[in-house]
This record gives structure tokens, C-alpha cells and sequence, in this order.
């Protein structure tokens, strides 16, 4: 019997009448007087053969499917977000195992001055959102950004029902607008259990977003009861602007809440009379 490593990883004890054989046993019917047919007594003495079954018994391991949630969808991740979410996995086990590593692969233009604090954390809820307080971090440290990414997962031990995963980062207050970033399970010994890993996630690349940037604003023709107010849209930054126009109040910084004139859903020709 020649196990290859893996197996040979997984032997267990021989227990057989009364005795143990933690390599195996070489079961010989001259030493055994108790052997089942169609073991005869005299296999083991036989002329010119040599009939001597080798035991040995190995643990199964339990299979894990690797799967994509489809969480979250291409989409675009703003500046200064706190555990913004990137990407989304599955581990569906046919057994009770433990998550214990995990391999990211990413891709993309984002850097380490766009993100940062990478973690790994057990969506509990399965809404494919990082709700503090509902959904543990599993990894026992943040890590930066590289290609992969390794992660040493705690607190994932004995599950067998199907679990999702989030890996989560923090988006600089000032990060590049349009940088991309996707994150992979690229092949199943990226991720380590105590089962036999199948399948792959593949992410959807997020966007990094800033706020638009518009020219210094203009006030014009200010009377008693009108204005004259003006900006240009110099920049969307990678957000996409669905609303034109001017917000005002008489005290503090106004805001969408406050007085709003929208001047278009599409981009306008400033500047705006009201």
C-alpha cells in the first residue's frame, strides 16, 4: 500500500482484536486464528506464495465547494469609506470542517495609498453587507494590499452547513478617482479547511469614487429677493451625477435637505437664477 502524501496524511489507528497498529497491520493467518473467510488459515504458508493482506485505514475527508455569492456587484466604492465591501465567497462543506487560510488574489490599479486594512469576515446574515455588531472578522489580522493577499482565519471550526464570507477594506480619505480593484479565489488551495477543496470565486471589479469637483462658485446680481449663482462640473470623479443644481439656507452650510433648486438631471449650463 503506497498512499500518496495527502492520504498518507489522513491514516488513522488499526484496531484489531484487542491490539492497535498506529502504520497498519500485515495481517498474517498463521499469527490471526481468528480470520474471516475468505481468509484461510493456510494463505500465510502457502508454497512459493505469500498471501499477507495489508491493512491500513485512512479518513475521508469531507468535500468543500468554492463558490461566488455574486456579492457585490460591479459597483463603486466612495472615498473614505470605513469596511467597505469588495468581494463575496461561499464554502459549502459536505461535513464538519475548519476554515482556516485564505489566498486572495487581486488585480486592478488601486494601490495601498487608495486601500488599506483588508479583513475577512463571516457574513452571518448572509445580506452580503458588513453589519458591525451582526457579522464576526474571522481574520486574525488586517493585512495591506499585495497580490494575494494571505489571511490566517480564527473561529471558523466544526461548521457543516454552508457559510458566506465578505473581505472588507477602508477607502482613503483621498484616493485616486477611477482606480480598480478585483478580488479572485483563483484556484481551491487558495482557501485551507480540514475537507478537500473544489471550485473558485471570481469577483466584480469595484471603482473608486471621489466626490465631483465643480469650479469656484459665482454669485451674481444679488438683490434683494434673486441671485445669480454659477459652477461648472470640472470633474465626476467616477461617480455618476443625477442631480444639477443649488442648494441654499441663510445660516450654516446648506445642504440637499435645505432650500434646493435642481437646475437639470442632466449636466447644465450654469448659471442658475432663482
Amino acid at each position: 500500500v503506497l498512499p500518496d502524501a495527502a492520504l498518507e496524511a489522513t491514516a488513522q489507528t488499526v484496531y484489531y482484536n484487542g491490539s492497535s497498529f498506529a502504520d497498519g497491520l500485515l495481517f498474517d493467518t498463521r499469527e490471526w486464528g481468528d480470520h474471516q473467510y475468505p481468509a484461510l488459515a493456510y494463505d500465510s504458508r502457502a508454497t512459493n506464495l505469500t498471501h499477507r493482506p495489508v491493512v491500513k485505514v485512512f479518513a475521508l475527508l469531507p468535500g468543500v465547494t468554492i463558490d461566488n455569492t455574486g456579492t457585490p456587484v460591479a459597483g463603486n466604492i466612495a472615498a473614505g469609506a470605513a469596511n467597505a465591501v469588495l468581494f463575496g465567497f461561499r464554502l459549502t462543506p459536505a461535513g464538519s470542517v475548519d476554515f482556516t487560510g485564505l489566498s486572495l488574489d487581486t488585480a486592478g490599479s488601486a494601490t495601498s495609498g487608495d486601500l488599506s486594512n483588508f479583513e475577512v469576515v463571516w457574513d452571518e446574515d448572509n445580506d452580503g453587507v458588513y453589519d458591525v455588531g451582526d457579522d464576526d472578522v474571522v481574520s486574525s489580522a488586517a493585512q495591506a494590499l499585495g497580490d494575494p493577499i494571505s489571511f490566517t482565519i480564527a473561529g471558523q471550526s466544526g461548521f457543516g452547513t454552508p457559510r458566506q464570507y465578505l473581505v472588507i477594506a477602508d477607502v482613503a480619505a483621498s484616493p485616486t478617482a477611477g482606480h480598480t480593484i478585483t478580488c479572485n479565489v483563483a484556484t481551491p488551495s487558495a482557501v485551507t479547511t480540514t475537507g478537500n477543496e473544489t471550485g473558485t470565486a471570481a469577483g466584480n471589479a469595484q471603482t473608486i469614487i471621489t466626490a465631483p469637483s465643480i469650479t469656484t462658485p459665482t454669485a451674481a446680481d444679488v438683490a434683494q429677493t434673486s441671485a445669480t449663482l454659477g459652477a461648472t462640473l470640472a470633474a465626476n470623479n467616477g461617480a455618476t451625477v443625477t442631480d444639477y443644481g443649488v442648494v441654499w439656507n441663510t445660516a450654516g452650510t446648506p445642504t440637499t435637505a435645505d432650500n434646493k433648486v435642481q437646475e437639470s438631471t442632466t449636466e447644465p449650463s450654469m448659471p442658475e437664477v432663482f
